[in-house]
C-alpha cells in the first residue's frame, strides 16, 4: 500500500493482516468514519509505527479457478497454515516459523 501523505515508502508490515483490513485502513487514511459492521481492523497504526502492539488473528481465504479445476481453502494462523484442496480432498499443514516459504508440509492428509 502506498500513500505518500501518511505512509513512508519503505514501510513493510510483518504482522498478519487480511484483505478485510483494507477498507478500514483506507477509510482511516482518508478521514472517513469507520464502517460500523466492518470485521477488519485499520492497519494505520502498523503503517505509522512498526513496533505497534498487534494481536494476530486467523485469516481464512478461498481460491477457486474453475477452468483449472482448482478449489482450495486456507486457514492461516500466526505460526501455521492449513490448506484444504477440495478437488483432491487433501490437507497440507505448514509450520510458518520453520518454513516461511511453505516448501515442506508437516503432513499431507488424504481425507
Amino acid at each position: 500500500m502506498r500513500y505518500p501523505a501518511a505512509i513512508h515508502a519503505d514501510v513493510r508490515i510483518r504482522q498478519q493482516a487480511s484483505i478485510m483490513d483494507i477498507a478500514p485502513t483506507l477509510l482511516e487514511l482518508t478521514g472517513a468514519p469507520p464502517l460500523p459492521a466492518a470485521m477488519g481492523r485499520s492497519l494505520v497504526p502498523l503503517l505509522q509505527t512498526a513496533a505497534q502492539p498487534w494481536k494476530d488473528r486467523e485469516a481464512i481465504c478461498e481460491l477457486q479457478v474453475p477452468a483449472n479445476l482448482i478449489h482450495k481453502f486456507a486457514l492461516r494462523e500466526p505460526a501455521r497454515k492449513f490448506i484444504y484442496d477440495l478437488n483432491r480432498q487433501s490437507c497440507l499443514v505448514f509450520d510458518l516459523a520453520a518454513d516461511p516459504g511453505e516448501q515442506a508440509p508437516l503432513s499431507e492428509d488424504k481425507s
